[in-house]
């Protein structure tokens, strides 16, 4: 329980290294036990928490935009969570929360990461710098959402 909880505190990137080495065969079959349960998600942040970062990424209350929001999210990993909506003119949405830490914290472990990969391991930094390129392209919520759009008109 201390690897997974360590995680846990730590969120970003290290729930993501959590991820990926539970499910790599030479890691001990005890640490993969435990750190499966990253694969279906981490504990959310508390509503509170929630309604504030929502509020404050839109400039305006809750009430104001929503006429309900689910505290309990339908899902939540490594960079941010996921709730049910209904805004105030009846469309059912979704609402995606980004933890506004996480993007920092990904940036400073990478670098930490490429900066020992540069001295142990110089042929890996290729792998690196596409691995960081992609968790990176995670927190892009504008370009998910352009994508998500473009695929629903396309299969309309």
């Amino acid at each position: 329980p201390r690897v997974l909880q360590t995680i846990l505190r730590l969120r970003g990137f290290y729930v993501k290294f959590g991820q990926v080495i539970s499910v790599l065969d030479f890691i001990p079959e005890p640490y993969r036990k435990e750190l499966a349960v990253l694969q279906s998600g981490v504990p959310p942040k508390p509503p509170e928490e929630v309604r504030q970062l929502i509020s404050s990424s839109l400039g305006q209350s809750i009430s104001e935009v929503f006429r309900e929001l689910d505290e309990k999210p339908i899902g939540s990993a490594s960079i941010g969570q996921v709730h049910r909506a209904i805004l105030k003119d009846g469309r059912r949405v979704v609402v995606k929360v980004q933890y506004p830490e996480v993007r920092a914290l990904f940036a400073s472990d990478f670098a930490q990461l490429l900066s020992a990969a540069s001295f142990w391991s110089p042929q890996a930094m290729g792998d690196l710098r596409e691995c960081r390129a992609q968790f990176m392209a995670e927190f892009d919520f504008v370009r998910e959402a352009r994508v998500m759009r473009r695929i629903a008109d396309n299969l309309a």
